[in-house]
C-alpha cells in the first residue's frame, strides 16, 4: 500500500477547538492512542510497532505521545489491563454458595467467554511471540492475570481451608493451564477454536478431573 502507514486507516476523532484540551479531552485523547496502538501492535508485532507509526495511526504527533507513553512498554501494558479489565468484571469475585465443581464450572465459563470477546487472545499471542526478546512484557503479563489467579485461589481455599495460600494459589494456576491451555494453543497457531458444546463438553470434564483430584488428596 503506497503511503499508507498501516494495513487498517483509522478516522481520528482528535478534532478540537483551538487552545489547552480539557481533562476529559485529554483522557480520551490517551484512550484513542492506545486503541490505535494495540492495532498496531496487533498488525506489526510488539518488535515492529515504533512510537512514531503509533503516533502517525493515531494522528497525533510524537510530543503528544509522549506526554502521554514515556516508552512503548508502558503504552502496551495500558493496552493489556484496558482488555484485562473486561475480563475482571465478570471473574472479579468467586461465586458464592456453590460447591467446589459448580464454583469451578462458573469461573470457567465466565473465563472462557471473556477470552472469546476481548483483546486476551491477541494479547496472549503477541506475549507468547515477543516474550524471548522481550522478558519484561512477561512479567507485566503475569501481573495482569494475578487476580484471576486471586479468585480462583479464593474458590480452592474455601474448599480446602489446610492448603497454605501459596498452594491454593499454585493450584489455581494449574486449574488455569488446564482450562486456558487448549486457547492459548489455538490462538498462537491460528487454529479455529473447538464447537460451542465440544467446548463445553471438555471443561467440564476438567473442572471434573481437577475436583476430584482435590478430593482425593484430602481423604
Amino acid at each position: 500500500m503506497g503511503g499508507g502507514v498501516s494495513e487498517i486507516e483509522f478516522q481520528t476523532p482528535l478534532r478540537r477547538p483551538r487552545g489547552r484540551p480539557s481533562r476529559e479531552e485529554q483522557a480520551r485523547i490517551r484512550a484513542w492512542i492506545v486503541d490505535c496502538a494495540w492495532q498496531e501492535f496487533v498488525d506489526r508485532g510488539y518488535g515492529q510497532a515504533t512510537t512514531q507509526r503509533i503516533a502517525e495511526r493515531a494522528g497525533v504527533s510524537i510530543a503528544t505521545y509522549y506526554k502521554h507513553f514515556p516508552d512503548k512498554t508502558q503504552i502496551f501494558v495500558e493496552a493489556m489491563q484496558k482488555s484485562n479489565e473486561a475480563m475482571l468484571a465478570s471473574l472479579v469475585t468467586a461465586p458464592e454458595g456453590k460447591h467446589l465443581e459448580g464454583a469451578l464450572q462458573a469461573f470457567s465459563e465466565a473465563f472462557v467467554e471473556q477470552f472469546n470477546q476481548t483483546r486476551y487472545a491477541e494479547c496472549a499471542r503477541l506475549i507468547y511471540a515477543e516474550a524471548a526478546r522481550f522478558p519484561e512484557l512477561v512479567v507485566q503479563f503475569e501481573r495482569l492475570v494475578r487476580p484471576w489467579m486471586e479468585v480462583l485461589a479464593k474458590i480452592i481455599g474455601q474448599e480446602r481451608p489446610d492448603w497454605s495460600e501459596s498452594l491454593c494459589m499454585d493450584m489455581a494456576g494449574a486449574f488455569l493451564d488446564m482450562i486456558g491451555g487448549r486457547m492459548h494453543r489455538d490462538s498462537m497457531l491460528a487454529i479455529e477454536p473447538p464447537a460451542p458444546g465440544h467446548r463445553d463438553e471438555i471443561l467440564r470434564i476438567s473442572v471434573a478431573i481437577f475436583a476430584r483430584g482435590m478430593a482425593r488428596d484430602a481423604s
